[in-house]
């Protein structure tokens, strides 16, 4: 049977793009290395599961650099939370209803209902850049999901924002089907979440 950490596993691939830019900038173009990946704070790159890196310039304002930053992280962390629901509805039975759940609940809708964030680390490298370490406990992740499915598992009176079809006209998924599939990923989601905030104290 497939660990229910499954759901929310490794998604390192979203820093990615960070660590590269970090290291065109930490390679030294004068010839002598400023400051190597090495000396990076272990979170640069082994992200846990329920937090964001961010960066920004570190001057000459901390303050305004710090809320850049900040903001960076979550964006990256809400893109990852996404990214898990569409791994779950990916795997649910029903293809139409996880794919009409899937679209509506975009990284913006999840963006929108994150709360709790909180930034938990931060290091600023020699070449100054500021990297902070973003995060959330999974309370406040199960909260965000159970508001971005309201609308699914909601009496049948409640209007449902349907995600724009293109020309091509699709036929509705019923709302019963879309119910079960919010429950589904609910439950699923919430058996992972249950054992992530461990992973956070390493990090305190």
């Amino acid at each position: 049977m497939t660990s229910p950490l499954y759901w929310f596993g490794p998604s390192r691939s979203l820093t990615l793009a960070l660590l590269l830019s970090l290291l065109i900038s930490l390679c030294g173009c004068g010839g002598e290395a400023s400051e190597s990946l090495e000396n990076l704070p272990r979170w640069a790159s082994e992200t846990p599961l329920l937090c964001g890196v961010g960066h920004a310039p570190a001057g000459p304002s901390t303050a305004m650099s710090r809320t850049a930053a900040t903001a960076l992280g979550r964006n990256e962390l809400a893109a990852k939370i996404s990214v898990q629901i569409k791994n779950i509805l990916e795997q649910y039975e029903d293809e139409q209803a996880a794919l009409e759940l899937t679209s509506s609940l975009s990284q913006h809708a999840v963006s929108a209902e994150l709360s709790g964030t909180r930034l938990k680390q931060e290091h600023v490298t020699q070449v100054g850049e500021r990297l902070v370490l973003v995060c959330v406990e999974a309370r406040e992740v199960r909260a965000a999901i159970e508001r971005v499915t309201l609308a699914y598992v909601a009496p049948a009176g409640a209007p449902l924002s349907r995600p724009r079809q293109g020309t091509a006209q699709r036929t509705p998924v019923p709302r019963e089907r879309l119910k079960r599939a919010a429950v589904s990923l609910r439950a699923k989601a919430g058996e992972a979440l249950d054992r992530l905030d461990e992973e956070l104290k390493s990090f305190d």
